[in-house]
């Protein structure tokens, strides 16, 4: 019987031997996976952190475009303006000068009708 005990207690051992490194194994593969994971999630975020940043500052580059676009839109169209009122402002010394002139030629003529010497 003492040889089957033995025996029984060299079945242990290995059984627990083998448990032990199955155990052992298993969370040394445990470990790894989560380790792998993390690179991959960090990796991952990475990853995340440039597509969100290029995706804002492509944001950005497009709000920017469109603004000098719409400035140069507004320039024109300032410039256009202030050259119809210059154009404006011409038209309206040209007519002053024209009401002068029909001004003085009424008073000469007036000054004619009624005998007055004065023609300037």
């Amino acid at each position: 019987m003492t040889l089957d005990i033995d025996r029984m207690a060299d079945g242990f051992d290995v059984h627990a031997k083998n448990t032990r490194k199955f155990i052992e194994d298993e969370a040394n593969e445990t470990i790894e996976r989560m380790l792998r994971c993390r690179d991959s999630y960090r990796r991952q975020l990475i990853e995340c952190k440039h597509y969100i940043e290029e995706q804002v500052a492509f944001f950005f580059e497009g709000l920017e475009a469109t603004f000098l676009q719409l400035e140069n839109e507004v320039d024109e169209l300032v410039k256009k303006k202030i050259a119809s009122l210059v154009e404006t402002l011409e038209n309206i010394d040209t007519l002053l000068t024209e009401i002068s002139t029909c001004k003085s030629t009424v008073s000469k003529l007036n000054s004619m009708l009624t005998g007055k010497e004065n023609y300037n």
